[in-house]
């Protein structure tokens, strides 16, 4: 089962409870402080304190304050303190991706005015973060640095570093370089009498002994380090304690305490409302449960987590549930679902090295493939399976671990040398007792070779004889090897043409991407003309069939979505047909009523590409929308594309007409008509128009599509938030929906407010 090594950060230590005296005393101070480096440094104290007793607002405002004033006059120092600040603020918000921005500016300032403390912190921040976000070699990358660092500047490396790189190197499985880091901390925090410190290296020492499966020595640690924890009031580090425990006593065939002390963390993490505890612990109650057969409860469980790892971009967090998902369903005999789980999980582990969850994939993956008869690939995945595993458990291993703890245990009590020298002893007498079964066996050995020697002779006289046979076989088979060897040589040289025009064909693709891209809108113009919107373009493939056109022309507004026929490079070309088409038909024409454009280009596309005489019905879904700003109204027409209009929180569907442009048409009935829609928009007006690509997506627990209903309900519920998280919210149940499956079509979704 998996162990926690505690998650949050374990390299800052709980401050007592900073008393309103401190605060008014500071205040008092500020009213007479001059406008130079010591109100920068009083500004960012006083920020500090109110940032201890969680005030996020009183801690923004005196941080801005001290931040405003520290650029004003120069004061690098005080401005690398404040993106400290910040950072820290981020942290506690979780957000910890733009906590590293901050982070990384301060390491920045700190490096060029060689503060040599503020770098020791700040890597210790940075390296910390990367840690909480599953990116071990980031963390691994930014702890090597600092341990440079240190030893470099004064020799000695501090135990918050240690426990940093100790624990990085656990999650990377090199146990027995974190077994040393956290001796050595161990050492350090007890000189220095640091309690915490104490209980964070007892903590992480239990990890190590869980590891060797050596689980009562590690409860006796966890216990240790929870005493301690829980004095201070650390709740936030009591769960992960918690978890850690219920580990070991499930080891232990304990299911009841394993499960009391789970069911503890859970209690706990509910009451703090504390994302990281609750994705730990909803993951060991996943492995509880599947451990013990409940299916259900076990997948439960883990999507749960899966969900808040998502949520927090955790990725250690989602690699391991995934894999989870993946077992879950091989359980059920679900090997098809079972196997797209296992993949998903076993790419984000091997992307961020946590070789631990990579193994537990491999080792079910291989699984899977057996059963499904494909035994190529089960063959593969069990001996990637077998090589990490050897590398996180060969005698090798075990060895350095056992003479790491027994040189601490050297420094701390003499009488160990008395017990090395028992082992060497007992070594000796070993190598002796083995040497005299290798003389025996080499004894018999020889003996039976004899007997073997004269046996074969009387076997010889045959054996030449069919040797003769054989040879005469063998040269008919060489003559069939040459054909082969021929028959080979012209393959690859095929392949070779193959692998080239593939690249080409590839190139190529990639060219029409670029002119693609090119023709689409640019940010700034879109920005420029659109003052709310967004735009949702996800392409199946490098190029899209999709399109999506503006233009101003006076005072009027001409915002088009459209859905080619197919997709990749035909539906590409017919979006460079349609554009240019677009440009032609409202700027040099001047044609302005979307219903009259949607005409007029039906008749572009047919001309183009001689329909008529020739029955190609390469065509386009379309939605026209024109704003006519003096007149604050909404011009609409459609080809199968319709529009969604939402004012007043009151939803309309504006359904298009069913005639495809370029579509199949009834004899004599060459030239159609189209509707146009006309809409007031003095008030607050919300609309949307898409291509089909979105509701037919095929997702969800039974694999079926979207659907046009769910996805207009989906846009009525999010027209109240602004623009950019409307697309977040899309793109986030979009990728939901999808898990497991492939996109099947390009998607288009535009929502613009007016």
């Amino acid at each position: 089962m998996r162990v926690i090594i505690l998650l949050l950060a374990l390299f800052v230590t709980l401050l007592e409870a900073h008393g309103q005296k401190k605060l008014d005393s500071l205040m008092s101070i500020l009213e007479s402080s001059p406008f130079n480096k010591s109100r920068v440094d009083l500004l960012i104290e006083i920020a500090q304190e109110y940032n201890h007793s969680l005030d996020s607002s009183k801690t923004f405002y005196y941080a801005s304050s001290a931040a405003r004033l520290a650029q004003k006059i120069g004061y690098q120092q005080g401005i690398m303190k404040i993106y400290f600040l910040k950072g820290e603020l981020l942290i506690k918000n979780q957000e910890y991706s733009v906590a590293i921005d901050f982070f990384q500016k301060a390491l920045k300032i700190a490096q060029k005015n060689n503060y040599e403390t503020n770098v020791i912190t700040t890597y210790q921040k940075l390296g910390s973060v990367y840690y909480n976000l599953g990116e071990f070699k980031n963390s691994l990358k930014t702890y090597g640095e600092l341990l440079k660092y240190e030893e470099l500047n004064n020799g000695l490396v501090s135990p918050k570093t240690l426990l940093g790189l100790g624990r990085t190197y656990y999650r990377l499985g090199i146990h027995e370089k974190a077994l040393g880091c956290y001796l050595q901390m161990l050492v350090s925090y007890k000189s220095k009498k640091d309690r915490v410190g104490v209980a964070n290296a007892y903590n992480a020492i239990a990890v190590i002994y869980y590891t060797q499966k050596s689980y009562e020595k590690s409860l006796n640690y966890y216990f240790e380090a929870l005493n301690i924890h829980k004095s201070r009031g650390n709740k936030e580090k009591v769960i992960f304690i918690y978890i850690n425990i219920g580990y070991s006593y499930y080891k232990l065939n304990r299911n009841n305490k394993a499960l009391e002390y789970f069911t503890e963390a859970l209690s706990l993490a509910k009451l703090l409302k504390h994302k990281h505890s609750l994705e730990a612990i909803y993951s060991a109650l996943g492995e509880f449960y599947f451990s013990s057969g409940h299916l259900l409860k076990s997948l439960e469980y883990f999507q749960k987590g899966l969900k808040i790892g998502r949520n927090l971009k955790n990725k250690e967090g989602i690699a391991f549930s995934q894999v989870y998902i993946g077992k879950v369903f091989f359980k059920k005999e679900e090997n098809i679902e079972s196997i797209k789980w296992l993949r998903k999980g076993i790419s984000i582990a091997l992307e961020i090295g946590d070789i631990e969850t990579a193994k537990e994939g491999y080792e079910y993956l291989s699984k899977c493939y057996f059963d499904e008869r494909n035994y190529k690939e089960a063959y593969e995945n069990q001996l990637l399976y077998k090589q990490i595993a050897d590398s996180l458990n060969n005698q090798e291993t075990s060895k350095m671990l056992t003479n790491l703890e027994l040189s601490n245990r050297f420094q701390q009590e003499k009488d160990s040398l008395k017990l090395i020298d028992q082992q060497k002893q007992l070594t000796f007498e070993a190598e002796i007792k083995t040497r005299k079964a290798h003389q025996l066996v080499t004894v018999i050995g020889l003996g039976f070779t004899a007997i073997l020697l004269i046996v074969s002779l009387f076997f010889y006289r045959d054996k030449y004889r069919n040797n003769q046979k054989l040879n005469q076989a063998n040269e008919k088979l060489e003559l069939s090897n040459d054909e082969i060897n021929a028959i080979n040589i012209a393959l690859q040289e095929t392949l070779t043409t193959l692998e080239k025009q593939h690249k080409d064909i590839l190139g190529s693709i990639n060219y029409a991407k670029r002119i693609q891209r090119a023709v689409l809108p640019l940010d700034d113009r879109l920005k420029n003309t659109l003052s709310e919107y967004f735009i949702l373009y996800k392409p199946r493939n490098l190029v899209s069939g999709d399109f999506y056109w503006l233009e101003e022309v006076g005072n009027k507004q001409f915002i088009i979505a459209g859905d080619c026929t197919g997709h990749g490079v035909p539906g590409a070309f017919m979006t460079m047909l349609g554009t240019q088409a677009l440009t032609n038909i409202i700027v040099q024409n001047k044609v302005h009523e979307p219903n009259q454009i949607l005409v007029s280009l039906d008749k572009i596309l047919r001309d183009l590409l001689q329909t008529e005489d020739t029955l190609v019905r390469d065509g386009m879904d379309i939605g026209v929308v024109m704003i006519d700003k003096i007149a604050r109204q909404l011009h609409y027409s459609g080809a199968q594309n319709p529009l969604i209009l939402v004012q007043d929180n009151k939803l309309t569907e504006v359904k298009a007409d069913r005639y495809s442009i370029n579509g199949h048409r009834k004899q004599n009935h060459t030239t159609i008509s189209y509707t146009n829609h006309i809409f007031d928009i003095a008030r607050s007006s919300t609309f949307y128009i898409y291509s089909d690509g979105y509701q037919d997506q095929f997702g969800g627990v039974n694999g079926k599509k979207f659907m046009k209903r769910r996805f207009i309900s989906l846009l009525g519920d999010i027209s109240q938030y602004p623009m950019a998280q409307q697309k977040q919210i899309l793109e986030q149940t979009l990728e939901d929906w999808m898990e497991g499956y492939e996109q099947i079509d390009d998607i288009l979704v535009m929502g613009i407010k007016v």
